[in-house]
């Protein structure tokens, strides 16, 4: 099967310009968050199928999903048949995104699912939203750490850990993950980017240095069946949208 190397920037930038979330859209297009990620950032190859979906999802021709260096660049062949994506409101003119702003963490679910978060993360931000006695702030504090560890926090950025430490890590983290839905303390959890230099001005040019960070969040259940909790987020600096000029249009001042 031919593979192909994607523009991960491109695709991670189309995919924020259309408010679409990574565990959302990975899902869409039928990968792992984990894979996303990779392909977004360190250009992982993709075979043609999902080069299509990528395309179809992010309304972007194939040409600009895909590099030509490892092969040919993919031509127009008829659409390949995926599920239509979700309708994406019509949004013209100048957007700003702010420094200081709001996201969603959702309900984490499992422990495999936070070690994942946290593995492509530099920085882990934890929050408790809920009163706890000794024994669970015990079981909080475990957890922080644990995510600490998964992350690149304490070694160098992209460097994995020894698998039987992972095994290790990822079945306490499941442990302590029932410990907590059993006491009523549901763990949320967030993949945000942190683009730098931190400014509060627009930048010139829109910043492609991020600090990724995970962000948890230990607070009660939904009261009506909610799984997210909004949190405060630091986007680095402001940069501003324009939804009427092309993906690869020059950088806007404010």
């Amino acid at each position: 099967m031919q593979m192909f190397t994607p523009n991960g920037d491109a695709i991670r930038l189309r995919r924020k310009q259309r408010a679409r979330r990574m565990k959302g859209f990975a899902h869409e297009i039928g990968v792992s968050e984990r894979t996303l990620r990779d392909i977004e950032r360190h250009n992982k190859p993709i075979d043609e199928s999902l080069a299509g979906r990528i395309a179809s999802c992010l309304k972007m021709d194939r040409a600009d999903v895909v590099f030509a260096t490892d092969g040919p660049r993919l031509v127009v062949t008829p659409a390949v048949l995926v599920p239509p994506p979700a309708p994406v409101p019509s949004t013209r003119g100048k957007q700003l995104v702010p420094r200081f702003d709001k996201d969603s963490a959702r309900d984490i679910g499992s422990g495999e699912a936070l070690f994942d978060l946290a593995s492509g993360c530099d920085l882990v931000i934890a929050e408790a939203r809920i009163p706890m006695d000794s024994e669970i702030s015990g079981y909080v504090a475990e957890l922080v750490s644990l995510v600490e560890a998964a992350s690149w926090m304490h070694r160098d950025r992209f460097s994995d850990l020894a698998p039987d430490a992972e095994v290790a890590m990822r079945k306490r983290l499941r442990y302590l993950l029932v410990q907590l839905r059993g006491n009523n303390i549901w763990t949320y959890a967030l993949h945000h980017s942190k683009h730098l230099p931190v400014s509060n001005d627009v930048p010139e040019k829109f910043s492609a240095d991020v600090e990724w960070q995970a962000m948890v969040v230990f607070g009660p259940p939904g009261e009506y069946g909610e799984d997210t909790v909004q949190v405060d987020v630091d986007n680095g600096h402001p940069w501003i949208i324009d939804w009427d000029e092309p993906l690869f249009g020059a950088p806007h001042k404010a």
